[in-house]
């Protein structure tokens, strides 16, 4: 079973060298990484860079206020969703990112990139939880135009202030399915190309997440999130330019605690 999380950022690492140090993320500083994510099988990231799927290469983590090689060439597919299927490889320590770095071994083009999420401990967002009781609600957020980089949430009363522990993503292999506004739903390559943030005033505590993650009905492990609340009219996607997705909706189902 995965571990409760409360936070996750998501980064794009150019392939420009065979040893590449990570971003200095300053809301990462001092944050439990919990788990770290890569991506393989979105698209492109949000400049535009086509993702390099071979996870060929090797990720090493010091442990934050030491030079403990806490990590030591872990291969990449052992964080790969593609093959792990939600099974998560635990980190669980503080990492100095701006020391660490991958090994890559593959081919180096500065036109591609690997994509990383780092899921942590976000104490500004996480909530205890009382009990085991969940309800689910859906909510649609509609693309209307062509060529257009965000989409912002529209304003949900029934979902407001609620605690969510999970965001299911529907995204069919073809759309075949009309929703609530008349739209045809995003289909699951569609769903490659789009990253969401979520945040609770202006703090965007889920952020640049590719939104195929949480598309978990055929995943050993779902997302775990700790209660966390979100506000839909500070709340967006974002994608590259040049997506032709007017009249798509992006659908989730919402789980939150009753």
């Amino acid at each position: 079973m995965n571990e409760l999380v409360s936070g996750a950022i998501g980064v794009s690492i150019q392939l420009n060298a065979n040893k590449i140090y990570m971003p200095d993320i300053f809301d990462l500083r001092d944050k439990v990484i919990k788990y770290i994510d890569v991506c393989d099988e979105l698209i492109q990231d949000l400049e535009g860079r086509q993702i390099d799927a071979s996870n060929s290469g090797f990720i090493n983590l010091v442990e934050k206020d030491t030079t403990n090689l806490k990590i030591n060439d872990l291969p990449l597919d052992m964080l790969s969703l593609s093959e792990n299927k939600g099974n998560r490889f635990k980190i669980n320590f503080k990492c100095d990112l701006v020391n660490s770095y991958i090994n890559w071994t593959g081919e180096t083009n500065q036109n591609k990139s690997i994509y990383i999420i780092f899921w942590f401990d976000e104490p500004k967002t996480m909530q205890q939880i009382t009990n085991n009781n969940v309800k689910i609600d859906s909510f649609e957020i509609p693309i209307i135009a062509n060529g257009i980089r965000e989409v912002s949430f529209k304003e949900n009363r029934t979902l407001y202030r609620k605690k969510f522990r999970n965001l299911l993503l529907f995204a069919p292999s073809i759309s075949n399915m009309i929703t609530a506004e008349g739209n045809n739903s995003m289909t699951d390559t569609q769903s490659k190309n789009i990253f969401l943030t979520l945040q609770l005033q202006n703090y965007a505590y889920i952020r640049h997440i590719p939104i195929y993650v949480f598309k978990q009905n055929a995943v050993n492990f779902e997302i775990r999130l700790q209660n966390v609340e979100f506000d839909f009219t500070n709340s967006y996607l974002e994608m590259p330019s040049g997506l032709s997705y007017s009249g798509t909706s992006v659908m989730f189902n919402a789980v939150y605690q009753d």
